[in-house]
């Protein structure tokens, strides 16, 4: 933010045609609204107590984590589809992580 010179976060540049709230503001505003307004937190956390254990058990037979290939990973590879929508919704033709990168030239 600071060298953007912007003072909201959701007004930093992502690309030449993008602010960050362009691609990430409306699923913000969803997943607070699910968060505190929709969501049954004891169902959440019976959720979370079922994966957790069906974690450790994979742990403990020695599964190794599932690595992201290069095609499905935002930080390897392409956009989520999210992402692309948007871009394409403002007229921007879609960008390469590549291309969006801290000092990437074009």
């Amino acid at each position: 933010m600071f060298l953007q010179g912007v003072r909201r976060v959701w007004d930093i540049q992502w690309n030449d045609h993008l602010t960050y709230g362009n691609l990430l503001l409306q699923a913000e505003i969803d997943h607070c609204k699910y968060n505190f307004e929709v969501a049954s937190i004891e169902r959440l956390f019976r959720f979370f107590d079922k994966y957790e254990a069906e974690a450790l058990m994979l742990g403990a037979r020695g599964h190794r984590r599932h690595r992201v290939g290069p095609a499905t990973s935002p930080a390897r590879g392409t956009w989520p589809a999210a992402w692309a929508s948007s871009a394409s919704s403002s007229g921007s033709r879609r960008v390469s992580v590549a291309e969006t990168a801290v000092g990437s030239q074009r």
